[in-house]
């Protein structure tokens, strides 16, 4: 965390900086708000329950992902290209560890042992899952924007990472992005490999149903919202409370529902003013979504964990989030920008046309 926040106040504090975005009314709100809510989570957190890390996580994690999003907002297309770019890498190397972590269990296997899914230096195979859904994404998209062997190498082997997780909710965001996106680019050869991995995906999935307990989510999600009817306004403060601790079931004390779990520990006041900061985002992303769609499903991937785990609490999954959103945001430049992103360096230098000098 700490080295997280240094890296990060780092970039910010060298970014180039931008008066025309602050002078729109929506960007003075957005940030009224997100002073606003800052404020709230510290006197509500910190302030209230005292010092511990469960009280100043979700401050620490809110602050670093304003300052990331504000940091990729100031960049150029360059550099949030060579930014991506480095996400792509990430997944690549944490999917190779992944499946070489797994390889390496295959005589255990054969002993007949329970198999460990695959969490690489992540440490939780649905948190590693999301990230690879949300890197395959990107990687994707690069590979759309400038074919080659390494991407498409890279592509399988966070596709292979991904079933290795087994992780439900990651398994079904890929699924979901392959039915809308994925099945309709690319020849008729790619199409027939999505769909034997889509295949292959939904036989995980479904194994993995039937060989795990009852869902606890409902059970959750309800002990939640009796938690919030108590202090609905202003919530109950971030205290480590376990929500159940019977078994088979391990103990947890988090609602699996970000929102919720939001709303329990900082009221509707917390909520409300975090919603409110989003909503100021809508019409960007919208925009960002229709000029650059690849971008936007890894945004939407990172972000819809948090409506089914604790992934957002995660420092990797809450900054990848940040930098996605605001660079599918960074993303509406109008059609001329959007269709220039997706053309290869060759057809960008022969279209180019010399600059002529003015007269004045």
């Amino acid at each position: 965390m700490v080295v997280a926040a240094t890296l990060i106040l780092t970039a910010w504090l060298t970014s180039p900086r931008s008066n025309k975005t602050c002078r729109l009314p929506s960007a003075r709100i957005r940030l009224a708000l997100i002073l606003a809510l800052i404020v709230w989570v510290v006197v509500d957190g910190p302030m209230r329950v005292g010092l511990d890390l469960e009280a100043i996580r979700v401050p620490f994690l809110v602050l670093l992902v304003v300052l990331a999003a504000s940091t990729v907002s100031h960049l150029d297309d360059r550099q949030i290209q060579a930014a991506l770019l480095g996400v792509v890498a990430l997944g690549v190397v944490h999917a190779s560890i992944a499946i070489t972590g797994s390889l390496v269990q295959l005589p255990s296997l054969v002993q007949g042992r329970d198999f460990d899914r695959a969490t690489s230096l992540v440490g939780n195979p649905n948190v590693l899952g999301v990230i690879l859904v949300a890197t395959g994404c990107l990687t994707e998209r690069e590979a759309l924007r400038r074919p080659s062997k390494v991407l498409a190498v890279g592509l399988v082997l966070q596709a292979a990472a991904l079933l290795l997780t087994a992780s439900r909710l990651a398994i079904g965001l890929a699924l979901c992005i392959v039915a809308i996106g994925g099945l309709r680019t690319g020849s008729l050869r790619v199409k027939k490999l999505l769909l034997a991995w889509a295949l292959l995906a939904m036989a995980v999935f479904a194994l993995r149903v039937a060989s795990s307990p009852p869902e606890p989510r409902p059970e959750l999600w309800t002990a939640a919202m009796s938690r919030f009817w108590k202090h609905p306004l202003i919530g109950s403060g971030p205290v480590s409370q376990i929500y159940f601790a019977h078994p088979p079931r391990q103990a947890t004390t988090h609602a699996h529902n970000e929102l919720l779990q939001f709303a329990v520990d900082y009221g509707l006041v917390g909520l409300a003013l975090g919603l409110g900061a989003l909503t100021t985002l809508v019409s960007r992303f919208v925009a960002g979504l229709r000029a650059d769609p690849w971008l936007a499903a890894a945004a939407v991937a990172l972000c819809a964990t948090g409506l089914a785990d604790f992934g957002l609490r995660i420092t990797a999954v809450a900054l990848l989030a940040a930098v996605s959103v605001a660079a599918a945001c960074c993303a509406n430049q109008g059609p001329a920008a959007a269709n220039r992103m997706y053309k290869p360096r060759t057809q960008q230098s022969a279209s180019a046309k010399p600059e002529t000098p003015s007269v004045s």
